[in-house]
């Protein structure tokens, strides 16, 4: 009996030859039918882009080098090739296109790709939840930026703003004062000092969103060796570029997880870290709330009146009339508080810190903003900024020049047409104002090349 059924079984032979063809079939698609029938393979393309990378190392380059000579030479849309040279995808600098994009979420989604990318750093929260979990997570997270929230965060933002400048200012005047960074450059003439004002604003941020996420002084500002401190030193290392954090091997690791479980890179080693840190600290603070709610609830008393965050998801869940659909899930919960840390401290880290370079580099525009700010006095209220011109009009500036994200990625969910506003001559001469695309490819933006001079009020 077992003898017959093995002699039912394919031979090895078979399987092979099956299994090569199945290959053989993919390939072909994958390498000859789906470029050679792309809507884009017209669309100019710069040079290179066949090995493992594709274009991705000149578009993830920080300088822009490469893409600033591309837009140049192709213009404001162009191709760009994915890993292997397959993988065909826009890239545009064309405010149209971006418009289209952004406007018809129904269509355009962040690519599977992208989102386990921002998984790592940002789990399941705001950014990576698409369709109703979204719009879920989007209703509470408003609350926290409703103007009444807003106004009420005002002293806590006010108090670690002038820690901030004083820490600044006695890095600058007091020379003998310990630095509590390593300088990039040891050897500065004497009389010198190298101020790292990035990592300096980020630790500012990253105390901004602890108590407004979670109710917690961090302190990493003041106490530098502090728990705050030390998880921030965890969190700061988890995003420097390491093996592992871009190319051909953070590839691998989105594409097959497994591989970072048996070979972890650098990179995934930090983000485990880190995270893993986070997330211990996170679950600490809900037990902790929940605790806290429960108790004043079996008391009939009021809820504590604060608006961190944390304590609004909590509320949410705990509303009535809210359905099951609706509540916030745990991993959820913990998701809006990573988001809020990565992408609340990070990105508005980046943006101060630019801005702050754009105005040394412009002291006349330093000049007029100081004026103006002086003569409302020392401590402003929230009512005091929202009043002066010329210092929405400096902030407006630095956040168009400066985006806290610097592009974005999205996958067509179905085949479409993109306008442009400024036609493409395609390959074979023909001027199109029009890009068709095929569901599953992808469209890249970035925002900081659309920009130009840092001018305040320009007219």
């Amino acid at each position: 009996m077992f003898s017959m059924m093995l002699e039912q079984l394919p031979s090895l032979q078979l399987l092979t030859t099956t299994g090569s063809i199945f290959a053989l079939i993919w390939l072909l698609h994958v390498f000859v039918y789906k470029p050679f029938t792309s809507p884009l393979k017209n669309v100019p393309c710069p040079p290179g882009g066949t090995g493992s990378q594709g274009h991705i190392a000149e578009i993830m380059d920080l300088q822009g080098t490469k893409i600033y000579d591309w837009i140049k030479a192709y213009g404001s849309t162009f191709m760009v090739r994915g890993p292997f040279g397959v993988h065909h995808r826009i890239f545009s600098v064309d405010p149209r296109v971006l418009n289209h994009v952004l406007k018809h979420t129904n269509i355009y989604t962040k690519s599977d790709l992208l989102r386990d990318l921002v998984r790592r750093y940002m789990k399941e929260g705001l950014i990576v939840a698409e369709g109703e979990r979204h719009k879920v997570q989007r209703k509470v997270s408003q609350k926290l930026f409703s103007m009444g929230g807003l106004k009420s965060m005002g002293q806590v933002v006010q108090d670690k703003s002038n820690q901030l400048r004083d820490i600044l200012l006695n890095l600058c005047a007091n020379l003998t004062a310990s630095n509590p960074y390593s300088p990039v450059n040891p050897t500065l003439s004497p009389g010198s000092r190298e101020v790292d004002v990035y990592s300096t604003v980020s630790r500012c941020t990253f105390d901004l969103i602890g108590s407004i996420g979670v109710g917690h002084q961090f302190d990493s500002l003041g106490n530098w060796e502090g728990s705050g401190g030390k998880l921030f030193q965890k969190y700061e290392r988890m995003q420097l570029l390491c093996p592992g954090a871009m190319g051909f091997r953070m590839l691998l690791s989105l594409t097959w997880p497994l591989i970072d479980k048996i070979w972890p890179s650098e990179n995934t080693k930090r983000v485990n870290d880190a995270m893993g840190s986070l997330q211990k600290f996170a679950k600490e603070k809900m037990i902790e709330r929940q605790l806290e709610l429960a108790t004043v609830d079996s008391k009939k008393g009021d809820i504590p009146d604060r608006k961190d965050l944390l304590i609004l998801m909590l509320r949410h869940n705990l509303a009535q009339k809210i359905n099951a659909a609706d509540k916030l899930r745990d991993h959820e919960i913990f998701g809006q508080l990573s988001t809020f840390l990565f992408a609340g401290s990070e990105t508005t880290a980046g943006t101060i810190s630019f801005g702050l370079y754009d105005l040394a580099y412009h002291p006349d525009i330093q000049s007029r903003l100081r004026a103006e700010i002086l003569e409302c006095g020392d401590n402003l209220s929230f009512d005091q900024i929202d009043e002066l011109p010329y210092l929405d009009a400096v902030v407006k500036e630095i956040m168009r020049i400066n985006p806290s994200l610097p592009g974005t990625v999205r996958q067509a969910q179905k085949d479409d047409i993109i306008p442009l506003a400024k036609p493409v001559t395609l390959t074979n001469g023909k001027v199109v104002a029009d890009i068709h695309i095929r569901k599953g490819q992808l469209v890249s933006s970035f925002l900081f090349l659309m920009q130009s001079l840092f001018r305040p009020l320009k007219g």
